[in-house]
């Protein structure tokens, strides 16, 4: 792997050089003209081709190869065959024939380059939710909408020539700008989380869709001009390019953690795409733009709509956990409380584990939770048709809808909360209250003193808890 190595630092310090040279040259210009003419041929061709070999050698480099950084390898090279047959054979030729194979080698490089990006962004977030995607497509909207506002309308306005022609020039924006869209929508599918491999990669792109849609407008308009601070904007979006694959790359994230980029961002997109239809009421802008602003502001409708499902389910998921004992998964007293309130005839059966705090010593308190998650099942499945509840510790109970034989009911729930073994030996003692007849009220049933009645007359009606300790119910205290 060494010759790739040394082959991507070789292609990525000539490409500083050639960038920085040809910089020079369009700001306070070099000492020799034909060298100044030399840069303004040959730095088109130069430039991606090497950002090519630089990209594909660090991406063979990695012992887990990259196929996203590879096809943006294959894009920078079609725009380098284009960039080469351009100033081979186009370079002097008077009047320039358009379009030509040139135009093909720059069209091309979008294809490879818009699988490329996609391919990163599944290799840098993984499985995205619904949310993060909707997100996605509100920020690729909104960009491509303001773009199509600003110079679609003037380059198809412009644009003449045969069909193929007219074809071609518009091909170039359109391009451009779902290679805007596409950069800013994976941008916020992976929850903003710039590393900088992503900063710099989502930076080289955006200064190409720029630098080559004010080149086509200014073709269009016939003012462009060879030798201005544009001719720099490929070359330096080329190594910024090359640049971003030698930045450590972010491990894939299962899940963003977002905060208030969930909702200002969404909400910000929105506004450009309404502000372009806004503006479309006093100044007329192409119809690509209305339908693109159009379609940004209906999937921030939907993301508003998957904000208050998402809410939704968050309020049940708490509204459950907070009504559920998080050891054994019965209902806890919050839960009971509320189903008292509701409950119009039926039985209460508390139980208290008698053994259970000698188990917990002697063994631990795993063991113990352990006991209190299977007693806690037995007791669930001892009674399917109604409501088991933990009210802590090792107090248990059941609310029993409906009449019922109280006596029988309540020694066969009381039977599921024993277990014994080598040296333990753990019981229940049990009472029940009768829903309205001994309590009116959830504070009443609960009551201590409710509950000591009520085992005075479990007691009269030889309701022993457990009978082979020779005990009475020990609801009462």
């Amino acid at each position: 792997m060494g010759i790739f190595r040394y082959a991507g630092k070789f292609g990525l310090a000539t490409l500083v050089v050639l960038t920085t040279a040809l910089c020079v040259r369009l700001t306070i210009g070099l000492p020799s003209m034909a060298l100044e003419s030399a840069l303004d041929r040959w730095a088109g061709p130069l430039a991606p081709a090497l950002a090519a070999l630089v990209i594909a050698a660090r991406a063979l480099e990695r012992r887990t190869r990259s196929t996203g950084w590879l096809l943006i390898a294959a894009g920078q090279t079609c725009w380098a065959l284009g960039a080469l047959y351009y100033s081979t054979m186009l370079w002097t030729a008077d009047p320039m024939p358009f379009p030509s194979l040139a135009d093909a080698g720059w069209i091309a490089f979008y294809l490879p380059t818009f699988a490329g990006i996609v391919l990163l962004a599944r290799e840098r977030t993984g499985r995205s939710s619904a949310a993060n995607v909707l997100d996605g497509a509100i920020g690729a909207l909104a960009i491509a909408g303001l773009g199509a506002a600003v110079a679609f309308g003037a380059i198809v306005d412009a644009t003449g020539g045969s069909p193929l022609a007219i074809a071609t020039n518009v091909a170039y924006p359109i391009a451009d700008l779902g290679l805007l869209a596409l950069v800013v929508g994976a941008l916020a599918v992976s929850g903003w989380q710039l590393g900088r491999a992503w900063a710099a990669l989502s930076l080289g792109l955006v200064l190409f869709a720029v630098s080559d849609t004010f080149y086509v407008f200014r073709i269009a308009e016939g003012t462009y001009v060879i030798g201005t601070l544009l001719d720099a904007g490929w070359v330096l979006a080329s190594l910024i390019t090359a640049f971003a694959v030698w930045q450590p790359q972010r491990a894939a994230a299962a899940r963003f953690e977002r905060g208030w980029s969930a909702f200002v961002l969404p909400a910000v997109f929105g506004m450009i795409g309404l502000a372009t239809l806004v503006y479309d009421h006093f100044r007329s802008v192409h119809l690509l733009a209305l339908a693109l602003s159009t379609a940004c502001v209906a999937a921030v409708i939907l993301r508003m709509t998957l904000i208050f499902r998402e809410n939704l389910d968050m309020l049940r998921a708490s509204r459950l956990e907070a009504s559920t004992d998080a050891l054994t998964g019965l209902g806890n007293r919050r839960k009971l409380l509320e189903d008292l309130g509701s409950a119009r005839e039926g039985l209460l059966v508390l139980l208290d584990l008698d053994g259970f705090k000698t188990y917990n010593d002697g063994f631990g308190h795993l063991a113990g939770d352990a006991l209190l998650t299977r007693l806690g099942r037995r007791l669930s499945e001892s009674c399917p048709a109604d409501e088991a509840y933990r009210l802590g510790g090792d107090e248990f109970c059941v609310l029993v809808s409906g009449s019922t034989d109280h006596a029988f009911v309540t020694m066969r729930i009381a039977a599921a909360m024993r277990e014994h073994g080598d040296g333990f030996s753990v019981t229940s003692s049990y009472g029940f209250v009768s829903i309205p007849d001994e309590a009116q009220t959830a504070t009443d049933a609960l009551a201590p003193r409710g509950r000591t009645d009520v085992c005075a007359e479990a007691a009269t009606r030889d309701l022993r808890g457990t009978p082979e300790q020779g005990r009475a119910p020990a609801c009462s205290r």
